[in-house]
């Protein structure tokens, strides 16, 4: 009996073929002695035994690295009271300014601790590999954790690279053009597509050619793009698109209508029954947004709004254009976060330190309030040196406790940044309740008693979720004040 035969009549099932008789063997004594309560197991346990035998005595295959050398002990192993802390302040705000302390103080993690925490959030590679220490890094050069830091290194260094370019270019036009296009034939087709992001954020005159050379890229959707970019420039193929637009989106009495029409030869050919590409698609995408409204006299929402209706994906193309018009417009001012919203109009806006955090108002020096989507990501800069990051009072977080309790749903962007921006010996009280006001009832066909059992009820779901806010801040200003206390101790 081979493991050939074991797998044909595996394969053919024990309700229609016997399993195989051992041989007269040393191998078929052992394996007649294997008997299990059912054909199928009787099978699988002789397998798993010639499998055994057949790997007996083989030869070990040579390892594709040698095993490590002698590895040196921890130099500064993270401090025992510490570890427990870290574990709590993973989920929070707080986390980020803890492995910056430890990178302070030149404190490592071990293999085993830096496990713990990827396996809780791998997103964190890129801060985890450079705390361990050096025993940890041999353990895990061949983890996947080591791959992702690596990825997430060389994102960061062509991140730092577009930066840099970006810079370049505002400094000097021609300059920054030329090295985009050297960039340009250099990089793969993620970067290529990198950079044309860039472009349609900020695109010059000096663009022309680099676009022009795009035009021959193998991949078809950056040969759109690039044909499209060029109606952002102004010229001969801008000033066709805007005269063709009012006959392609016709505005009467604020209703908004498309008509068809006949798109330039320049911005190629549309995907045929692709649907996210059409002539809509490519003539308002090869417009600057700003332009697009002035022309038409309409507002963003309204456009997107009725452009959904006639094509899904075309309204959701509009909703984007809308999202980097506004971007590009809060960068071109130079705003800044401001905490709660608590910016005056007139008042420059106070530096904050913190990333990731979405802000959905922002206020600007020259007085130009702006409402943003949610979805905006905005690049914060950093506090120069001198400059005294804010803070938060408490009186602001009661505010905000106070406004859960009015209206509900309690933000976990602004709770992160409270945690972060208040001083951990801040003393908040739990909030009181709120006397129930019963609003006037505006069209409702229930019962009064009916409606009224419904504003209590919701009226206490907006108490408890602010006390539960509460309890969040609070549990995270404690840990941030044993944290310093440790902290505090072992200098």
């Amino acid at each position: 009996m081979t493991l050939k035969e074991l797998a044909a009549t595996a394969l053919r099932g024990t309700a229609r073929a016997d399993v195989p008789p051992p041989p007269h063997t040393p191998l078929g004594e052992a394996l007649a002695r294997v008997q299990a309560e059912t054909p199928e197991a009787t099978l699988l346990a002789r397998a798993a035994l010639s499998g055994l035998h057949a790997r007996a005595g083989a030869v070990m295959e040579r390892a594709e690295t040698p095993p490590p050398a002698t590895l040196p002990p921890a130099g500064k192993p993270l401090p025992a009271p510490l570890w427990p802390l870290l574990r709590q302040l993973l989920n929070g705000p707080a986390f980020e300014s803890a492995l910056h302390d430890l990178s302070a103080r030149e404190w490592t993690l071990s293999a085993a601790q830096v496990l713990q925490l990827y396996a809780s959030h791998p997103t964190l590679a890129a801060g985890l590999w450079p705390l361990l220490d050096e025993r940890g890094k041999a353990v895990l050069n061949a983890h996947p954790l080591h791959k992702a830091w690596e990825k997430a290194e060389a994102q960061a260094q062509w991140e730092a690279r577009l930066d840099a370019l970006r810079e370049a270019r505002e400094a000097d036009a021609g300059a920054g053009a030329a090295q985009t296009l050297e960039l340009w034939k250099e990089t793969d087709a993620d970067g290529r597509r990198d950079l044309l992001d860039m472009l349609k954020q900020d695109i010059l005159p000096e663009d022309l050619p680099l676009l022009q050379h795009a035009e021959k890229d193998r991949s078809a959707e950056v040969r759109r793009r690039a044909r499209m970019l060029q109606g952002h420039l102004p010229g001969p193929l801008q000033d066709e698109l805007l005269a063709l637009l009012p006959q392609a989106v016709q505005v009467q009495q604020n209703k908004i209508s498309f008509k068809p029409f006949d798109l330039p030869e320049a911005l190629g050919k549309v995907k045929t029954g692709a649907y996210d590409d059409s002539d809509l698609h490519r003539l308002l995408g090869a417009l600057p947004f700003e332009l697009i409204r002035k022309t038409l006299g309409v507002q963003g929402p309204a456009l997107a709004t009725a452009a959904q209706k006639k094509n899904w994906a075309l309204g959701q193309s509009i909703h984007q254009l809308a999202r980097e018009y506004t971007r590009r417009l809060v960068a071109k001012r130079d705003l800044i976060r401001i905490p709660l919203n608590s910016c005056t109009v007139g008042k420059a806006p106070p530096v904050h330190p913190y990333r990731g955090i979405r802000i959905f108002s922002y206020s600007h020096p020259l007085g130009l309030n702006l409402k943003l989507p949610d979805s905006i990501g905005i690049r914060i800069r950093q506090p120069q040196a001198g400059e005294v990051p804010a803070t938060t009072t408490p009186e602001q977080v009661v505010e905000w406790l106070k406004s859960i309790q009015e209206k509900g749903q309690r933000d976990p962007a602004t709770l992160d940044l409270l945690a972060q921006s208040l001083d951990p010996a801040t003393e908040i009280a739990m909030p009181e309740p709120l006397p129930l006001v019963l609003p006037r009832p505006q069209g409702s066909h229930h019962p009064p008693a009916a409606w009224q059992e419904n504003q209590q009820h919701l009226h206490a779901e907006r108490q408890a979720e602010a006390e539960a806010a509460w309890r969040s801040l609070t549990g995270i200003l404690r840990l941030r004040r044993e944290w310093a206390r440790i902290l505090e101790e072992m200098t």
